[in-house]
């Protein structure tokens, strides 16, 4: 995903509440968005499971350039293992 340095996406970790025991990144799934209005970027993200450390999700997506705070809405599902 390009970034401001053109090839970094951002990445943030969550612990989920119930745990489970991913080993593979297609264990947990799902998307996010920005709203779409004047004030924010319209990004999208990929939401995944975290295979090196199971019991996390992942949501990557492309570095904002405009110093604007980000606020993502999003849904998720995943398997409890």
């Amino acid at each position: 995903m390009p970034t401001a340095d053109g090839c970094t996406p951002t990445v943030l970790s969550s612990i989920i509440p119930v745990a489970s025991s991913f080993t593979q990144s297609y264990h947990a799934g799902g998307t996010a968005s920005t709203g779409l209005d004047a004030t924010t970027d319209d990004l999208t993200a990929a939401i995944g499971a975290d295979a090196t450390d199971g019991g996390r999700l992942v949501l990557k997506f492309p570095a904002s350039t405009s110093g604007n705070p980000i606020t993502f809405h999003f849904t998720v599902t995943y398997q409890i293992l």
